[in-house]
Protein backbone atom coordinates (compact mmCIF):
# COMPACT_ATOMS: atom_id res chain seq x y z
CA UNK A 1 0.00 0.00 0.00
CA UNK A 2 0.42 3.46 -0.32
CA UNK A 3 0.03 4.54 3.22
CA UNK A 4 0.30 3.69 6.23
CA UNK A 5 -3.23 3.56 7.37
CA UNK A 6 -2.30 2.91 11.07
CA UNK A 7 -5.35 3.51 12.58
CA UNK A 8 -7.35 1.10 10.00
CA UNK A 9 -4.87 -2.00 10.52
CA UNK A 10 -5.03 -1.37 14.22
CA UNK A 11 -8.75 -1.39 14.45
CA UNK A 12 -8.84 -4.59 12.37
CA UNK A 13 -6.14 -6.10 14.38
CA UNK A 14 -8.11 -5.05 17.56
CA UNK A 15 -11.52 -6.90 16.16
CA UNK A 16 -9.73 -10.21 15.47
CA UNK A 17 -8.55 -10.36 19.00
CA UNK A 18 -12.00 -9.58 20.50
CA UNK A 19 -13.65 -12.25 17.96
CA UNK A 20 -11.33 -14.63 19.65
CA UNK A 21 -11.32 -13.65 22.62
CA UNK A 22 -8.02 -12.79 23.55
CA UNK A 23 -7.83 -10.86 26.99
CA UNK A 24 -5.59 -8.26 27.85
CA UNK A 25 -3.83 -6.64 24.66
CA UNK A 26 -1.67 -4.32 24.93
CA UNK A 27 -0.45 -2.67 21.43
CA UNK A 28 2.80 -0.70 20.64
CA UNK A 29 3.47 0.27 16.96
CA UNK A 30 7.01 1.44 16.87
CA UNK A 31 8.82 4.31 14.64
CA UNK A 32 8.98 3.67 10.67
CA UNK A 33 11.59 2.58 9.43
CA UNK A 34 12.95 3.59 5.78
CA UNK A 35 13.59 1.46 3.28
CA UNK A 36 15.53 1.81 -0.67
CA UNK A 37 11.88 0.91 -1.62
CA UNK A 38 9.66 0.45 0.98
CA UNK A 39 8.95 1.89 4.18
CA UNK A 40 8.49 -0.82 7.63
CA UNK A 41 6.65 0.03 10.66
CA UNK A 42 7.02 -2.95 13.69
CA UNK A 43 4.34 -3.53 16.14
CA UNK A 44 4.79 -5.00 19.02
CA UNK A 45 1.72 -6.77 20.61
CA UNK A 46 1.08 -8.85 23.42
CA UNK A 47 -2.01 -10.83 25.19
CA UNK A 48 -3.06 -14.11 26.74
CA UNK A 49 -5.75 -16.50 25.60
CA UNK A 50 -6.24 -20.28 24.76
CA UNK A 51 -4.10 -21.83 21.99
CA UNK A 52 -7.14 -22.60 19.67
CA UNK A 53 -7.92 -18.81 19.90
CA UNK A 54 -4.35 -17.95 18.91
CA UNK A 55 -4.02 -20.07 16.52
CA UNK A 56 -7.58 -18.63 14.79
CA UNK A 57 -6.01 -15.06 15.69
CA UNK A 58 -2.89 -16.15 13.50
CA UNK A 59 -4.91 -17.33 10.77
CA UNK A 60 -7.15 -14.12 10.71
CA UNK A 61 -3.57 -11.77 10.81
CA UNK A 62 -2.58 -14.08 7.74
CA UNK A 63 -5.93 -13.31 5.98
CA UNK A 64 -5.83 -9.61 5.83
CA UNK A 65 -6.15 -7.57 3.30
CA UNK A 66 -2.83 -5.77 4.29
CA UNK A 67 0.70 -7.24 3.50
CA UNK A 68 1.61 -7.80 7.24
CA UNK A 69 4.88 -10.55 8.26
CA UNK A 70 4.98 -12.01 11.84
CA UNK A 71 8.86 -11.25 12.80
CA UNK A 72 8.56 -13.05 16.15
CA UNK A 73 6.57 -14.69 18.03
CA UNK A 74 7.07 -16.09 21.90
CA UNK A 75 4.64 -17.92 23.44
CA UNK A 76 4.66 -19.22 27.02
CA UNK A 77 1.78 -21.13 29.56
CA UNK A 78 0.34 -19.14 31.91
CA UNK A 79 1.20 -21.32 35.46
CA UNK A 80 -1.56 -23.18 36.81
CA UNK A 81 -4.01 -22.48 33.81
CA UNK A 82 -5.18 -23.11 29.95
CA UNK A 83 -4.19 -19.97 29.18
CA UNK A 84 -0.93 -19.00 26.81
CA UNK A 85 0.94 -15.41 27.21
CA UNK A 86 1.58 -14.18 23.54
CA UNK A 87 4.22 -11.73 22.60
CA UNK A 88 4.73 -10.78 19.35
CA UNK A 89 6.30 -8.37 16.57
CA UNK A 90 4.78 -7.77 13.13
CA UNK A 91 5.56 -5.20 10.35
CA UNK A 92 3.27 -3.66 8.21
CA UNK A 93 4.41 -2.32 4.91
CA UNK A 94 4.03 1.11 3.11
CA UNK A 95 5.41 3.45 0.19
CA UNK A 96 4.93 7.20 1.33
CA UNK A 97 7.49 8.76 2.63
CA UNK A 98 8.18 8.49 6.17
CA UNK A 99 8.37 12.29 6.54
CA UNK A 100 4.06 12.01 5.57
CA UNK A 101 3.35 9.28 7.71
CA UNK A 102 -0.42 9.15 9.25
CA UNK A 103 -1.26 8.13 12.71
Amino acid sequence: PQRQELAEFLRGISAHLGRERLANPEIAPGEPIRGPLYNVLPISMRFEGKFLSLARFLSRVEHMTRLTRIEQLSIQPKPDSEVLLVELGMNIYFTEPVGEVEG
